[in-house]
């Protein structure tokens, strides 16, 4: 039994070559795995527009457009969305065209010569489900980088206060290291995220107040 598609998938085309366009929408709307909708682009400077305007889940691109060749295409792309699944359309089997579509940020080729609806729906199927990996392996590197900073901060806010500080055996105060006297509640507080309350301790209850019983929260 075939796989009912839930989900629809954004495929940009960048061909110049109307019959072409129309055979990979024909062929991509027979997949049974997926659903695609399409947009098409006949130059690099209208495909980069409709790229600016939304992230496609595939691009399929030409090598040969009018306007520059689909090398230029991916150089600019990648620098608006990383982990493209770009798949390069070559109109004959060029291996140096291939070589250098693979290094410049492709994932996938096909040589129109060797078209079918079989290679089109597997390779797209694949180069979304690469993109999809790609892009989540990203998204956890820069939640690892930013879990990292914040571990930096706190540690950062740590280190402020460890160390020999100079304390003042008559008043108390501390002495920063610009050489200033601070109370210690100032201190601590412009070092770590504390707040102070006041109160007295019982001790200093009963030497400034010694016929009194102490509060409940004195004792």
């Amino acid at each position: 039994m075939d796989k009912v598609p839930t989900k629809t998938f954004y495929v940009l085309i960048v061909d110049d070559n109307e019959i072409d366009c129309q055979t990979y929408e024909r062929y991509l709307s027979q997949d049974t795995y997926m659903n695609y909708d399409f947009s098409l682009a006949d130059t690099v400077a209208d495909g980069l527009d409709a790229l600016s305007a939304r992230k496609p889940d595939c691009i399929l691109l030409d090598y040969n457009l009018p306007d520059g060749d689909g090398l230029e295409f991916i150089k600019e792309a990648i620098e608006i969305y990383e982990n493209l699944p770009i798949v390069m359309l070559t109109g004959q089997s060029n291996e140096e065209v291939i070589i250098q579509a693979l290094t410049s940020g492709a994932m996938d080729y096909i040589s129109k010569g060797r078209l079918t609806r079989e290679n089109l729906c597997r390779t797209v199927n694949r180069v979304i489900e690469k993109g999809t990996l790609l892009q989540q392996l990203a998204q956890r590197e820069r939640e690892k980088d930013e879990l990292i900073k914040e571990l930096k901060e706190a540690l950062a806010r740590v280190k402020k206060l460890s160390g020999l500080l100079p304390i003042c055996s008559c008043c108390k105060k501390v002495r920063d290291d610009k050489g200033y006297w601070n109370q210690v509640e100032v201190y601590i507080r412009s070092r770590a995220e504390v707040e102070f309350s006041h109160g007295i301790c019982p001790d200093c209850f009963r030497e400034l107040y010694p016929d009194l019983d102490p509060p409940p929260s004195s004792k």
